[in-house]
């Protein structure tokens, strides 16, 4: 800009009534029509850019906060500077020499009070006020939009919660603890930045205030859906929400749909490279596995052998209770010495003693010694009560995979009502046992269940001896290895 000044003030002080130009291209004096004509199309232009460039390199500089940008701008300003230079030089050689040979311009130099020389001095005191002006007028101004923003978003109180009365309409509100830190990497912040659309460059750059680091926001990390279906969801117990989901696979890695639990999955199982649910099939046992992969997991059918429904939703129940009543259809009042009335399937009753086992640890029945299985002493006072102290459990390794030999009889299926009788479990009530996450035997067993019998089923109930007379039975056909309990002699 003051370049640009210099230059107007030496082709003012140069303007005559004709031109003249000394050897070999030195400019004496120039036409006052010329000298109009150059300072309208290149002195104004070029003052009129210096001053918007000012400004808006002003405004720049406020509203950036990335020091890259800083320095393209910085890049960039310095280019549009030297656009002339750049242009210099593809003009003819012929006019480049001449410009290059001709003398500078001299500037007024008299004795009046201001002299052209004193511009340059005078000149940092006006960009100062600028400066000044600008920062109060503009960057003042960002500076308070800032701290408003600040005061809204964390100022005041903000560990409360509120309702509004559906009937009334009145606010009801109630204080809460200070929330513990956020795990910032955690799948549920992930999904819901990545649902504000924020620009991916903001989290990064304010990592030491917000913690995400380099974080970036995942395609399909969420579920669009209604705003009653959102309002409904946020009352949802966990039973509630697990018993809503489909009775289907949800991990496939092809299927943009399902990313969203995939994405949840791998932070809950701890396996980053998970894409199928084939992946979890050696996880079944637990109710993550189920969840996420009820068909892979075999929550949709009675033919594996599971007992545990733990992680499964109630909508696969349907599908279990369907394959009862198919079996309860072919079976029916077929009389129970039937050929065809046996157990049903195959290979499930090795994981059906499993699960069975494992339940029975979990319900206070055994606990695990070593490398086996006792009777706790809850349970023992128990069936010594029920049994009014007739009869004592035996102290021996209660293993039911060891004790209970598949290959005699029907195996497990013949073993129904002793089971039910001394554990207290009802394995032929299939609604009762699904309703509270375990599978029923009774279509793997119609036998055992009274399905294949024209006559009601009047449930696997028996009295002591007749416990007592059945386990003898058993023993001596060689369908259990031992007894569990024995007659009380004390």
């Amino acid at each position: 800009m003051l370049d640009n000044f210099e230059f107007s003030c030496a082709l003012i002080k140069c303007s005559r009534s004709h031109t003249v130009i000394t050897a070999p291209s030195n400019i004496r004096y120039l036409k006052r029509t010329r000298v109009v004509l150059i300072l309208l199309l290149t002195s104004v232009p070029r003052f009129f850019i210096s001053a918007l460039l000012f400004y808006c390199g002003a405004r720049f500089l406020v509203f950036t906060a990335n020091l890259k940008d800083i320095i393209l701008n910085a890049v960039a300003l310095g280019f549009v500077l030297d656009v002339d230079g750049l242009l210099f030089t593809f003009i003819p050689p012929r006019l480049r020499r001449a410009i290059q040979n001709m003398e500078p311009l001299p500037l007024a130099c008299d004795d009046r009070l201001f002299r052209v020389s004193h511009l340059r001095p005078l000149f940092v005191s006006v960009v100062g006020v600028c400066i000044a002006t600008f920062g109060y007028l503009v960057v003042g101004d960002v500076v308070n939009r800032m701290s408003v923003a600040q005061d809204l978003l964390c100022g005041g109180t903000l560990d409360f919660v509120y309702v509004l009365d559906g009937a009334t309409g009145v606010t009801y509100i109630s204080s809460t603890d200070t929330p513990s830190e956020l795990d910032v990497a955690s799948y549920k912040i992930s999904s819901v930045l990545a649902a504000s659309d924020l620009h991916r460059g903001i989290l990064s750059e304010l990592s030491s205030i917000t913690s995400v680091g380099d974080w970036l926001a995942e395609d399909n990390s969420s579920i669009t859906t209604t705003v009653d279906d959102v309002r409904a969801r946020e009352d949802y117990s966990t039973t509630t929400a697990l018993n809503s989901l489909m009775c289907q696979d949800t991990l496939d890695s092809s299927d943009p749909a399902l990313a969203p639990f995939l994405q949840r999955a791998r932070e809950a199982s701890g396996i980053q490279w998970l894409s199928q649910c084939s992946e979890l099939s050696d996880q079944c046992s637990t109710s993550l596995a189920r969840m996420f992969c009820p068909v892979t997991c075999s929550c949709h059918t009675m033919y594996t052998g599971m007992y545990d429904r733990t992680g499964c939703s109630t909508l696969c129940d349907t599908f279990v209770l369907s394959e009862v009543e198919v079996v309860s259809q072919v079976v029916g009042s077929i009389g129970t010495n039937s050929s065809k009335c046996i157990a049903q399937g195959g290979n499930w009753m090795s994981t059906f003693l499993d699960e069975l086992q494992a339940a029975l640890v979990g319900d206070g029945i055994l606990e695990e010694v070593g490398d086996g299985y006792a009777w706790t002493a809850t349970f023992s006072q128990l069936f010594a009560e029920r049994v009014f102290f007739e009869y004592t459990l035996r102290d021996v390794d209660v293993k039911l995979d060891t004790w209970l030999n598949t290959e005699v009889g029907q195996g497990v299926c013949d073993a129904v009502s002793y089971l039910d009788n001394l554990f207290s479990t009802d394995l032929c009530a299939t609604s009762n046992l699904l309703s509270v996450s375990r599978n029923s035997l009774e279509g793997l067993c119609p036998n055992a269940c009274g399905l294949c019998s024209p006559d009601a089923f009047s449930g696997t109930a028996l009295g002591n001896v007749d416990l007592s007379d059945l386990q003898s039975t058993s023993v001596s056909e060689g369908l259990f290895a031992f007894e569990l309990f024995e007659e009380n002699t004390s």
